[in-house]
């Protein structure tokens, strides 16, 4: 039986290692090594604070489970009860001590002071040699926050689709029951609430695609009328107050096999950006046509951009609109490169104005099935 005075001396030759231990007690993660026996024989600051330990001595000779109290552990001992098969850290110090690299996600139920909890752990092991004995290095990343953000952000999408959608049934229910000035008010606001709900499902489709976690749904659709229905949309808004959009596209376009709440995203953000770089008594000119079994859209207004903002354009936070914007153009970039395999471009000279450019590609070949992930 190894007592805690053989990890006491284990610890303190990890502590003479100047390297090893600089390299570990620097690293903003939280890091453990542990033998091969899956007892702790160093652990950061990092890790004792999560615990919830004020001594080293606390995590030594004991394994992980049992330091953050798991409650597995607290039945049968860290590694030893029936659920501990299917556990992230577990399954990370058995690869690691057997010379594997692994990177997993870990969650822990922990009762601790008569209190339950949870925590989301990002597992990354790497095997360690040293001085002819084996042993695992662990770095854990708390991603508890982001797990919780996540599953928040699905509720309110899905509360909030549900809520306007129901709003927008109950509309065109008693759209059928008006007729002359209330029927012609009603038709003006329908339209509106159709694109309120193409909006948060285009918001959240832009988060999933943040995430990696975006399915496409490819169906065929009249790209021309949904460019002149979104510019029919922007005509009525403030942003369009004083301002002037013109489209030009030949009518007989083919349709669009691609994923129809992005291109609407992607075309809705490239008009509002034109429309808020233009002062009042400006045009912003939309051309559609086709090109190389796709369809490419030039926005044009007349406003240059200077160079520093052109250099910074496509940044995720970056902005010309002040704090807490920026997604508009990055967005464009990320959902055109990423997931409907396109091209955006765009050139701007001080004499002529800025002009926009997407390309988007026929998606044929995935739309032989309902969704595709991208």
């Amino acid at each position: 039986m190894l007592t805690l005075d053989h990890y006491v001396e284990l610890n303190e030759m990890f502590q003479q290692e100047e390297l090893l231990s600089q390299l570990l007690e620097d690293s903003r993660a939280a890091i453990i090594v542990v033998d091969q026996h899956r007892h702790v024989v160093f652990a950061s600051q990092v890790v004792l604070d999560l615990a919830g330990a004020t001594d080293i001595r606390q995590a030594l000779g004991r394994a992980p489970g049992d330091i953050f109290q798991c409650i597995n552990a607290n039945r049968s001992g860290c590694g030893k009860d029936e659920n501990c098969c299917d556990c992230g850290a577990f399954l990370a110090i058995r690869n690691g001590l057997h010379g594997q690299d692994t990177d997993i996600e870990c969650y822990m139920s922990i009762e601790a002071d008569n209190k339950f909890m949870a925590k989301d752990f990002f597992v990354h092991a790497v095997p360690l040699w040293y001085k002819g004995e084996q042993y695992a290095i662990l770095s854990l990343q708390d991603i508890g926050h982001e797990k919780r953000r996540r599953a928040f952000e699905r509720i309110f999408f899905h509360d909030i689709i549900n809520t306007v959608s129901a709003v927008k049934g109950l509309l065109q229910l008693l759209h059928e029951d008006l007729d002359g000035e209330h029927r012609e008010l009603l038709d003006t606001v329908l339209p509106h609430f159709k694109l309120c709900v193409d909006e948060i499902k285009a918001q959240r489709k832009l988060m999933d695609a943040e995430n990696s976690e975006l399915e496409l749904t490819i169906e065929p659709f009249s790209i021309l009328e949904l460019l002149q229905g979104l510019a029919a949309l922007m005509r009525q808004s403030a942003h369009c107050s004083g301002k002037e959009i013109r489209v030009r596209a030949d009518l007989d376009l083919d349709r669009l096999y691609s994923d129809r709440v992005l291109v609407h995203r992607v075309y809705m953000n490239l008009l509002k950006n034109a429309l808020e770089a233009t002062a009042k008594g400006g045009t912003i000119h939309l051309e559609l046509a086709e090109q190389d079994s796709g369809f490419v859209l030039h926005v044009a207004n007349p406003t240059y951009m200077p160079e520093s903002v052109q250099h910074q354009i496509f940044h995720r936070s970056f902005s010309t609109k002040g704090p807490g914007r920026g997604l508009g153009t990055y967005s464009i970039h990320l959902l055109c490169t990423n997931y409907l395999h396109g091209r955006v471009w765009f050139e701007s000279h001080p004499d002529t104005g800025t002009v926009f450019s997407v390309f988007l590609p026929q998606l044929y070949a995935e739309a032989s099935s309902e969704s595709i992930s991208a």
